[in-house]
This record gives structure tokens, sequence and C-alpha cells, in this order.
């Protein structure tokens, strides 16, 4: 069973879809979207909650429909997820938390 607090995250990113140029790029915008989304919350999960990398990848990479891959790279406190070949960075700064890196 779904928890709900699980479809927040959902809801959020389909408003930001809407509101933003990522719909008008079709596919490319969708995928680059639920990269950067599992990204930034795998980041923050293992970098700023400090919880163990299978732990981070499934709460990065639960909410999104997409075939997502999360690599967590701790000596470069950086997180990378990949969807049919779009990859996102995040990556964590102390004192600055989690930002997503340039396309």
């Amino acid at each position: 069973m779904m928890r709900w607090w699980l479809a927040i995250p959902c809801l959020v990113a389909g408003a930001v879809l809407l509101e933003t140029d990522a719909a008008a790029d079709g596919p490319t915008g969708i995928l680059q979207l639920g990269a950067g989304y599992a990204a930034k919350e795998g980041c923050s999960c293992a970098f700023v909650e400090g919880q163990t990398d299978a732990i981070c990848t499934n709460y990065a990479v639960a909410p999104t429909t997409l075939p997502v891959t999360l690599q967590i790279d701790h000596s470069a406190n950086t997180v990378t997820a990949t969807t049919l070949g779009l990859s996102r960075i995040a990556s964590f700064t102390k004192g600055a938390g989690c930002v997503l890196q340039g396309l």
C-alpha cells in the first residue's frame, strides 16, 4: 500500500511540470525532471540526513514512474540519477545542502 506522503512529491513534480517549459520539451523534459528529482532527493537523504545508500536509493526512486538508477559517490559528495540515458547530478556542500548541477 502506498503511503500518502509519497503522493506529495508526485503532485509537486506534476505541478512543476505543468508550470514550466519542461512540458514543451516533450519526453526529454519529463526525463530530466524525473532524474533531477531523484538526484536531489537521493543527495539530501544520503548527505543531509545521513541515511544508508539502500534507504536513499529506494526513497529517491520510489515516487517516480521512470526507470531511474542512482549512484551515490561519497568521496565527491554527489548523487547521479540516470533514466533512459539522461543524467542529472546533485552535489552536497556543507552549510548549503544539496543542489542540482546545471544541464
